[in-house]
Order: structure tokens, then C-alpha cells, then sequence
């Protein structure tokens, strides 16, 4: 069974959505997991099972998921994306499309998903150093927003040593991260007052 779990400020909104853990999945060797990387050398039975597995717990008919650059681009998925055709290459993706499940795949960096209920625009974004310091979550926000922030891997959890400026671009990387929670729940609260987050 998939293993989700929920930002209390997206329950809020009635959303159907989950930050999925590595239990559920069927995969594998290195990738045991719930792994529902399509460019990640998996056995490609395996991740469509996984896939499958992440959109019946959504109760989605699609699942949309980029290939992720560390970057602040866009995808807009207007129509129901076609899985035989490479991903788009971006780091967060955008949907008023019912039925349809985006995501993003995450390890360190931190998964932010968010919904303008009253829209009915949902936005998942990949929120690594990199793509904050460019703007991803912000290029994908109003202020009628309601954010829910997944969960990283801390830096403590990496086995490499430090290479040459980890410990600033880490500074920097938890500072943009609390300055996009900050302004996201603050402008939460002012829009949906009573909503919860």
C-alpha cells in the first residue's frame, strides 16, 4: 500500500493530494521504492506500476511529471500529458485540468505543492537551492494560494564530503526555503482567512 502524507493547509481545500514515501512501490535492486521517475533507469513495468499505484491513492485518471532541470520553468499542462513522449523539462508544473495528478520527484530538495481552490489551479513544484534562488515557487504563485510543503533529505543525510561552498549555498538554500514558506502561508492567511494552515 502507498504511504502519503498530507499538508494540513491543502486538507483545508478538499484537494485530493499526498508527498508519497518510498513505501508501496514494486520497484527493485537500487531503486526499491514507490519510484515514479520515468528518466530514472528503473525497469519501466516497475514505474508504471508505481505510477499507477500513485494515481489510484489520488484517485487520478493521469499522472504529469517534468523532467526536472534545477531551474525556475514552467510547464502548463493543459491537456492530459502523453506518457510515451519525453517529459517536459521544468521544475514545476500547473494544472486546472480535473482528474489529472502532477508531481514532482524529490530527494534533498523539497516538494511544494500549492492550490488556488477557488480557481481551481493546482502547482507542484521541485524546490532545490537552485531553482529557489531562481524563483520557482514564486513564478507559480498568486496570492490566493495555499501551500503545502513536503519534505528533504537534510544535507547531514548526504554521504560525499563537502565540496567547495556547500556550507553557503546550504545558509542560502534554508534562508530562500523559510522566505517562501513565510511569504506563502502569510498571504494564505490573508486570502483565506478562517481556512486554516
Amino acid at each position: 500500500m502507498t504511504e502519503g502524507l498530507e499538508a494540513e493547509a491543502l486538507v483545508a481545500t478538499g484537494l485530493a493530494h499526498g508527498f508519497f514515501t518510498r513505501r508501496g512501490g514494486v520497484s527493485r535492486g537500487v531503486y526499491r521504492s514507490l519510484n515514479v521517475g520515468l528518466g530514472s533507469g528503473d525497469d519501466p513495468a516497475h514505474v508504471a506500476e508505481n505510477r499507477a499505484r500513485a494515481m489510484r491513492a489520488l484517485g487520478a485518471d493521469a499522472l504529469a511529471t517534468p523532467y526536472q532541470v534545477h531551474g525556475a520553468a514552467v510547464h502548463v499542462l493543459t491537456e492530459r500529458a502523453d506518457e510515451t513522449a519525453p517529459p517536459p523539462r521544468a521544475d514545476a508544473m500547473v494544472t486546472t485540468r480535473r482528474g489529472i495528478a502532477i508531481g514532482v520527484v524529490t530527494a534533498d530538495c523539497v516538494p511544494v505543492l500549492l492550490a488556488d481552490a477557488g480557481a481551481g489551479v493546482i502547482a507542484a513544484a521541485h524546490a532545490g537551492w537552485r531553482g529557489l534562488a531562481a524563483g520557482v515557487v514564486e513564478v507559480v504563485s498568486c496570492d490566493s494560494v495555499r501551500p503545502g510543503f513536503g519534505l528533504g533529505l537534510g544535507l547531514e543525510a548526504h554521504r560525499h564530503p563537502d565540496p567547495p561552498g556547500r556550507r553557503r549555498k546550504s545558509r542560502a538554500y534554508r534562508a530562500s526555503l523559510c522566505r517562501v514558506a513565510t511569504t506563502l502561508s502569510s498571504r494564505s492567511r490573508t486570502a483565506a482567512p478562517g481556512a486554516g494552515t
